[in-house]
């Protein structure tokens, strides 16, 4: 009977776990740390078994794909963000050395309005027929036309 290796035993076994955590935002390292192999052992295996390879590849895509549309969500929304800026008294010691006291802190909400230009490169994405450049257009190449079609604008 042949030897089974750490895939069979520690990786393997644990793949819905894996996913998890390379939803989660972990690193290859990371992840291996927690299968209790080596970094180099995870690589090795992805090149040795497909199954590995594509579940690591899908998941990573999957996870840059979701972080990418939220930032680009934010951008084109607006969002805020609270700043904080500390000042500080430097006093000496007896010893001569220095101790650093906080003497303010000021804490700001910043609102970051939302870019009308993304806002539009989104809607001509996702509501091509809405908002795309051309619209309704119809070719009429022997009369040497094209005649676009009326536009019903909403209002917001």
């Amino acid at each position: 009977m042949p030897r089974r290796n750490k895939y069979d035993t520690h990786v393997k076994p644990r793949l819905d776990e894996v996913e998890a955590w390379l939803r989660d935002g972990l690193t290859n390292k990371e992840v291996a740390k927690k299968l209790r192999v080596s970094e180099d052992s995870l690589y090795t295996y992805q090149k040795k078994y497909p199954e590995l390879k594509e579940l690591l590849r899908k998941t990573k895509e999957y996870v840059d794909q979701v972080e990418m549309v939220g930032a680009y969500k934010r951008r084109a929304t607006g969002y805020t963000v609270v700043t904080s800026r500390k000042k500080y008294h430097y006093r000496r010691r007896f010893d001569g050395t220095f101790e650093k006291i906080l003497t303010d802190e000021e804490v700001k909400e910043v609102h970051v309005p939302g870019d009308p230009r993304a806002m539009e490169n989104w809607l001509k994405h996702r509501m091509k027929d809405e908002w795309g450049d051309i619209q309704g257009v119809e070719d009429n190449s022997e009369a040497g036309v094209i005649i676009l079609k009326e536009r019903e604008i909403g209002t917001a």
